[in-house]
């Protein structure tokens, strides 16, 4: 069985608007746990809930997935995140990488890994310019 084609499918299907709940259902076990998100694993409904919020504070988010590379039941991914800031206006890019296990055409598990400094900064949340001084790479 071919993974990655669902994980394309993940990212078209559930971060859309109107939101498409079922999509979660189709794709996501009840019980699987979703690293990333939070600093604490989240169920299906946990995830429902935060999509919902992040949908409204990003209105015209789209997510792409530019490359992929499977092996047995997991799927490592790179994807490109674009939108906008409904507060801010302020439009935003940044990427992610991830790895989802599926068992049975299903998430089961995903360990995902955002860039939410870029996003806060373009946002005007961080001062973009204060970063390379903190980290001390000027």
């Amino acid at each position: 069985m071919a993974y990655a084609p669902l994980v394309h499918q993940w990212f078209d299907k559930v971060w859309c608007l109107p939101p498409c709940d079922a999509s979660i259902n189709e794709l996501m076990t009840e019980d699987a746990q979703l690293n990333g998100i939070r600093t604490t694993p989240v169920s299906r409904e946990e995830f429902r809930a935060i999509r919902n919020h992040l949908l409204d504070q990003f209105p015209d988010i789209k997510i792409t997935v530019t490359h992929t590379l499977e092996q047995g039941d997991t799927v490592a991914f790179h994807a490109t995140v674009t939108g906008s800031h409904r507060k801010s206006g302020a439009p935003f890019q940044f990427g992610g990488t991830g790895l989802v296990r599926f068992a049975d055409n299903h998430i089961v598990e995903s360990r995902e890994t955002w860039d939410m400094l870029g996003l806060l900064a373009q946002i005007g949340e961080v001062n973009q310019e204060a970063i390379p001084e903190v980290l001390g790479i000027q």
